[in-house]
Parts: structure tokens; C-alpha cells; sequence
């Protein structure tokens, strides 16, 4: 056992050698891969809906990602204030924009925006688009969508140092794991992993326009605002907008983006909560 932590101690804090392709250096921490912009870049746009019918029909924001997904955010009853968050792909055509499984929306030189959705009905709505990042290694290495390899989890629970590395990112998996070896090493925690049923993750998605979203298998998507970015170190926070404070993705954290290889890149994720502290690597490669 106490192999096992000094190896994941270890690889916490060594960034594998890469190529010498494509290498940057940010803040003196040495050689890191160069991660190419993403496909769908220069139509990367985000839009709040300021007046009209379709802030009647509730949408509050829309946004189209680096990586090709939209992000669309909605009330679900006027009733209870009550956001949620609508994902797929978008394709444009035409300089019109089609959202898998939602609609299409086009603008005109008026500031209007047109949305047809699926099913016939056509709102509209005066709106305003929200700023991009200017580009730069940074943004354009982590404005991409994301799938998750491993995860490295490294934290103290109740004074026991508990570390492992999972493959995939199943958050209630990853919650019994943490329970199983709090217990073989005679910590106390607790981790409601019923609250994590479902919680799978399909995909993380970095926008331009400082927006992180996570997809999951079997719940509702989370989308966090990001902050704090510093283009030289690769660091960030990001505070949840929708969705939930839990165990292993607090409601907000400090971050450390590292990209590996032209196509692979860590996230790293300080964690803390009422029952432990660490950190979590996300071992991620570009899927957009």
C-alpha cells in the first residue's frame, strides 16, 4: 500500500515527456504540448436572450462551442425559476445555425435572432453576444470537448492518505472506492454515492466564451462559469451555474490545465469538501 501512494504521488507531479513537436512553455514549469484550435473556432459564439418570444418560451442563453456542441439554457416552468441545460451537435449551414435535436437559429443585421424549433414553432428575441477569450495557446488547447480516459484520485480523508486511478469518470463508482479504502484504512466517511447514481461522465466541454459543461450517461448536464484564467500558467476556476455542490465535483474549484500530446491533456482539479481533500486528475483526449 504504501508503494502504491508514493507511485501516485509520483504521478502527480510529473508531467510525462512529449515530443518536441509543437512545444510551449508557460510559466517556467517547462515544455508542454501545443494543442490545435478547434475545428468549429471562428462559429463559436454565445447569445443572451434579452426580449421577445423566445425569452416568453423561457430560453435565457445559447451557445454555440469551439467543439462543435451547442449549450442551450432554459427555464423549466416560469413558475419555479428552474434552469436547465439542453446539449448536442450544431452543423452551419448557410450561416444558419442546425442543432441536432432542438432547431435552427439564424441572426439578422438587426441584432434579432430566429429560432425554428423542431416541432414548427418559430420564436424570436432581441439578444446580445457575450465576449471570446482573445486566442491564444491557452484557449485554443482547452476550447475543445473533451472525453475522459482516467481519472488519478488523491486525497486525505479523516487524516488517511486515499489515492487510485479509475478508468472512465463514473463519479458514484468513484464515490464507493473512496468509501471501500477510507474503511481498509479505518477512516470515517461518508459519501451519499445514492446522490451520484447516474453521474457518469460522457464528456467535458471548455468554450472561448468561459463556459465549462459536463455531460453525463444517465443525468442532467452540469455547466460551470469559468474565471480567473491565466493564459501563462494554464490556470482557472469555475463556479457551478447549474447543477450540483458533490463530493468530487465541488460547486466551485481551482484548476490546472496540461496539455500532454497534440490530442491529450490533464485537468487537474483541487477538491474540497466536508468529508476530504485532495485532488482529482482528469486524464482527457479531444473528441470534437
Amino acid at each position: 500500500m504504501k508503494k502504491f501512494f508514493i507511485y501516485a504521488a509520483i504521478a502527480a507531479l510529473v508531467i510525462p515527456f512529449v515530443s518536441c513537436n509543437n512545444k510551449i512553455d508557460y510559466g517556467g514549469n517547462g515544455p508542454v504540448a501545443k494543442i490545435e484550435k478547434a475545428k468549429n473556432t471562428e462559429n463559436a459564439k454565445k447569445i443572451t436572450i434579452k426580449e421577445g418570444t423566445a425569452k416568453d418560451k423561457g430560453l435565457k442563453e445559447i451557445e454555440f462551442t469551439d467543439g462543435g456542441r451547442y449549450i442551450v439554457t432554459r427555464l423549466k416552468t416560469k413558475a419555479d425559476n428552474d434552469t436547465e441545460v439542453l446539449t448536442g451537435t450544431y452543423t452551419l449551414e448557410n450561416l444558419v445555425y442546425i442543432l441536432q435535436n432542438f432547431g435552427s437559429v439564424s441572426f439578422d443585421a438587426s441584432g434579432n435572432v430566429t429560432i425554428k424549433l423542431d416541432g414548427g414553432e418559430t420564436v424570436t428575441a432581441t439578444y446580445q453576444e457575450e465576449n471570446k477569450n482573445p486566442e491564444s495557446d491557452f484557449i485554443n488547447s482547452i476550447a475543445h470537448t473533451w472525453k475522459i480516459d482516467k481519472v488519478d484520485i488523491s486525497i486525505v480523508a479523516d487524516g488517511k492518505n486515499i489515492g487510485f486511478v479509475k478508468d472512465g469518470c463514473d463519479l458514484e463508482q468513484i464515490g464507493k472506492e473512496i468509501i471501500n479504502q477510507a474503511k481498509s484504512l479505518g477512516a470515517n466517511v461518508n459519501v451519499n454515492v445514492d446522490k451520484l447514481k447516474g453521474y457518469n461522465v460522457k464528456s467535458l466541454t471548455f468554450t472561448s466564451s468561459n463556459t465549462f459543461i459536463v455531460e453525463f450517461s444517465g443525468a442532467d448536464p452540469f455547466k460551470a462559469n469559468v474565471s480567473g484564467i491565466n493564459i501563462n500558467s494554464y490556470k482557472f476556476t469555475y463556479a457551478l451555474e447549474v447543477g450540483y455542490d458533490n463530493e468530487i465535483l465541488n460547486a466551485e474549484a481551482e484548476c490546472e490545465f496540461a496539455p500532454q500530446t497534440e490530442k491529450t491533456a490533464w485537468l487537474t482539479v483541487k477538491v474540497n469538501s466536508d468529508e476530504f481533500t485532495g485532488r482529482v486528475i482528469f486524464m482527457m483526449t479531444v473528441i470534437d
